[in-house]
């Protein structure tokens, strides 16, 4: 989709997140956030994975 709609101005991105967000946990809900937030403000990727 981002292919799709790049030409247009769009950007389609797609995140996911493998294991669970929390303190103490694999993910850290800020360090989430902070990748979230590159993925909306930088447009340079279409697609996140977080391990």
């Amino acid at each position: 989709m981002h292919e799709s709609l790049a030409g247009d101005g769009v950007h389609v991105a797609q995140a996911t997140v493998v294991g669970p967000i929390g303190a103490s946990l694999t993910h850290e809900p800020d360090a989430v956030a902070e990748h979230l937030w590159r993925l909306r403000t930088e447009r340079a990727r279409s697609l996140l994975v977080l391990r």
